[in-house]
């Protein structure tokens, strides 16, 4: 940033001239930027958007690994947080959220391994904050997406009408349609082929009223989710799934910037979720399971800064979830956690910044036969950044979170997966703690950027899944095992190359993992790669091929071995980017994915594996109206000792 009022005086008592500059903000980025403590990859500077689902946006995320049901987890840890624009929902599953987000929508992913007390301390593997486009710039714009293809189709779109300088009015869409084959093989059970066939609808609406000083944001969202498996067994048995959910909520955001020295955010949330699962076979559905969940999230957030060294926010929130079972007594009745937090940032020398927080949790559980759990937890947060120079920084990061068992984990009642495999709940699970100590270092070397992150993390009681067999059905469950160690280090770099028409962004997670519980113990290496690859062939013509490769997972009895996920495309844009025509492969180096799951149970050994036949073609047709001017207006940060 710089300031100026430079003045020119004449000499010889002629007319005195004072020229006035305004502040001016120089402004760069690059597609993956360093923050101290977390990681955020700038989804707007890509230039080839191939992607139908926020999901698969999620795989082009630094240290971000995505199964192939749409898990999302950190460095291997599915315990995760996952936020929209800071919001929190709840109860909901991380691939539940993303489920609602249209691709197109998402201006940026913030990636945090060591979260400030500011957010919920559920998540021992870290937070993920999704900032989607929120302010309209006083012009009507808009855009719609839609595509077809070997493996599904889909149309997205929005719509923003901008009444006058305060008010405008925001409208989007997203429906996909989907689907997949699988073949699965196990020495446990008869071989299968299963289709699975899914639909999800979100329609939201919502309107902005924004000034100098404050803005409000009111919405309205509706989804609705359904997803259809079939499978034949070698046997001639035939099983079908159905799962579906609806999902509705009303939000207001409301900031308030009182002065340089004090700002202010309001928020909350109501949500109503009925869900549907039935079990059976191909003419007779035997078992069913239904629950009604309304809740509420809110959270008030106030930010001080006496002077220009020192930042001081404090807050309180609050989540409840209140349940309903539809066929059968409701084992949980409710869910309630209140939490209030305090974090400094302190500069203390242009060069070394110094941040820490503390937060206290209320949490309270009220299950079936009148069992209630109550925690009460503090949580911290300390974390130190020094630059070297203006190129380079190192830091140190330590952290307490935890990992409570959510509302599926508790329940008793089977969830099957597939492939003669039953997920069941267990009741008397309790949380877990997680403590993480990191240590990085990242470094610009003119456009370029890279990162080496090594970390130690234990958890104590970590919630994992205990399998045993029952005749030709593997049965899972959730328990709390003795403890969890882990340590290794994420390596990331970002390359731009040949005047910046080759654009590389890749990284690996190494780490040793060690499981022990009652006499059963596992641990072995973990490794886990990915990259995103964009050239320019003339200046509306672009090649982009990401994907992502693991080579096993460590589980208490078992592990889970490679697969590899990827995507090429080749998009052409016309007319100021007002138009754009994109072709998508998935898996275009394999067959689909092939997923091998090896168990240990009372010494003999079980192997099952699963191939995704999910290889197919995507057409894209893509068209922008109106003028953008979110586009222009964002401030983004940039270094202008990078050229830019």
């Amino acid at each position: 940033m710089l300031s100026a009022i430079p003045q020119t005086q004449a000499t010889n008592d002629t007319v005195k001239h004072v020229v006035n500059l305004k502040e001016v903000n120089i402004t760069a980025s690059h597609k993956i930027d360093d923050k101290g403590g977390k990681i955020v990859y700038n989804a707007y500077l890509d230039k080839v958007r191939s992607e139908t689902s926020a999901i698969e946006l999620m795989r082009k995320v630094p240290m971000l690994s995505v199964d192939m049901n749409g898990n999302v987890s950190i460095r291997g840890n599915s315990n995760i947080k996952i936020l929209v624009n800071g919001h929190s929902y709840g109860i909901l599953s991380s691939t539940q959220i993303l489920e609602q987000l249209s691709p197109a929508d998402i201006q940026k992913v913030e990636v945090m391994t060591t979260p400030g007390a500011k957010y919920e301390a559920q998540g021992t593997g870290g937070i993920v904050n999704i900032i989607t486009h929120r302010r309209m710039y006083f012009k009507s714009s808009g855009y719609l997406n839609t595509g077809v293809g070997t493996k599904g189709s889909h149309l997205m779109g929005n719509f923003n009408y901008a009444v006058d300088k305060h008010w405008a009015f925001q409208n989007s869409f997203y429906g996909l349609f989907g689907y997949s084959e699988t073949t699965s093989n196990s020495n446990f059970s008869d071989s299968k082929d299963g289709k699975n066939t899914g639909q999800i609808y979100c329609l939201q609406t919502g309107a902005l009223r924004s000034d100098n000083k404050s803005i409000l944001n009111l919405k309205l969202l509706y989804m609705y989710q359904g997803a259809f498996y079939k499978e034949k067994l070698a046997s001639g048995e035939n099983k079908k799934t159905n799962n579906e959910y609806h999902y509705l909520s009303a939000s207001i955001d409301y900031s308030w910037t009182a002065s340089e020295i004090v700002k202010m955010n309001a928020q909350t949330q109501w949500y109503y979720l009925p869900t549907r699962n039935k079990i059976g076979d191909w003419d007779n559905l035997e078992n069913k399971t239904g629950t009604y969940i309304l809740g509420q999230m809110s959270q008030i957030d106030c930010t001080l800064k006496p002077w220009q060294k020192l930042e001081f926010d404090v807050g309180l929130s609050n989540n409840y979830s209140h349940f309903k079972d539809v066929y059968r007594s409701t084992m949980i009745r409710y869910i309630n956690n209140l939490g209030a937090y305090s974090e400094l940032k302190y500069e203390a020398t242009p060069l070394l910044t110094i941040n820490g927080g503390l937060r206290y949790e209320y949490y309270h559980i009220d299950t079936d036969l009148k069992r209630k759990r109550k925690y009460n937890d503090l949580f911290y947060n300390l974390g130190i950044n020094y630059k070297t120079s203006p190129f380079c920084t190192l830091s140190l990061l330590f952290s307490r979170r935890t990992d409570r068992p959510t509302y599926s984990t508790l329940l008793s009642e089977g969830n099957y997966q597939g492939g003669n495999v039953i997920l069941y709940g267990n009741s008397n699970v309790e949380s877990s703690y997680s403590y993480l100590l990191e240590a990085g270092t990242s470094l610009y070397v003119g456009d370029c950027f890279f990162k080496i992150s090594p970390y130690y993390r234990y958890t104590d009681k970590s919630i994992s899944l205990m399998v045993q067999k029952d005749n030709n059905v593997m049965q899972q469950y959730a328990v709390n095992i003795d403890g969890c160690h882990s340590w290794g280090s994420e390596i990331w770099s970002t390359l731009v190359l040949m005047n910046g028409k080759l654009n590389f962004n890749g990284g690996m997670d190494i780490k040793y993992k060690k499981l022990k519980d009652h006499g059963i113990s596992n641990s072995g290496w973990q490794l886990q790669y990915s990259m995103n690859v964009t050239y320019r062939f003339f200046q509306t013509l672009y090649v982009n091929c990401y994907g992502s490769w693991q080579n096993r997972k460590i589980y208490l009895q078992g592990s889970e071995n490679s697969y590899l996920y990827s995507n090429l495309s080749v998009q052409k844009s016309w007319h100021d980017d007002h138009y754009r025509l994109a072709l998508s492969v998935d898996n275009p180096f394999s067959n689909g994915v092939n997923v091998k799951r090896d168990y240990c149970i009372d010494g003999k050994e079980y192997h099952s594996s699963i191939r995704y036949r999910n290889t197919g073609i995507r057409v894209f047709f893509i068209y922008k109206f109106g003028k953008h001017d979110m586009e222009k207006d964002m401030q983004i940060e940039q270094n202008i000792l990078n050229n830019y």
